[in-house]
């Protein structure tokens, strides 16, 4: 679904730099033109498979990966590791071992291996709804899409004449899969 990573000590989100090969870093909240509008570079879409998520941007479809740099494609990145009896979570890459968990600093940059396990449990997802925040859940706009081979192999461009499996990710958190051929 669509969030918005807060830090709760310094009271700032997870906010895409709008460009690749950038870091993502935390800041205040912001609001689009319109002051009820949640900034989309704040928004990300959490994707998830066996226990490990994608972190996708919503106003620039940017992935983050493991070292916080953003991407036009990654890996499923990140796990969450929760504190027992609340909604504050750890956010650790998906390493087994050494340095895999976030860290803040007091100045409020992040350290994306500043930790070999919690210390401390800084985020919480917040559910982004739209309503008020930007974007509905009707909002069907197309903000990823990946193209497959029939086999199950991620190709970054695909053949004309050739049949593949499309994968959209819509902004309201639908994923639409469809076989289709290339033009």
């Amino acid at each position: 679904g669509n969030y918005l990573i807060h830090h709760r000590y310094t009271d700032t989100y997870l906010t895409s730099p709008g460009e690749k090969e950038a870091m993502a870093t935390l800041a205040p909240l912001t609001t689009g033109a319109n002051t009820e509008e949640t900034d989309l570079s704040q928004v990300w879409y959490l994707e998830q498979q066996s226990g490990r998520y994608s972190f996708i941007n919503l106003k620039d479809s940017l992935q983050l990966n493991k070292e916080g740099v953003m991407k036009s494609r990654a890996t499923r990145s990140f796990r969450f590791k929760g504190a027992v009896g609340t909604s504050y979570l750890s956010i650790q890459n998906t390493g087994t071992s050494g340095k895999i968990c976030w860290t803040v600093a007091d100045n409020g940059v992040i350290d994306y291996a500043g930790a070999e396990s919690p210390v401390d449990y800084p985020f919480e997802l917040i559910p982004y709804k739209g309503n008020g925040q930007g974007i509905s859940h009707t909002d069907s706009t197309p903000i990823h899409v990946e193209f497959y081979t029939l086999s199950g192999l991620h190709t970054e461009s695909p053949v004309p004449g050739g049949i593949y499996i499309r994968r959209t990710i819509h902004a309201d958190g639908k994923v639409e899969v469809e076989k289709v051929f290339c033009k």
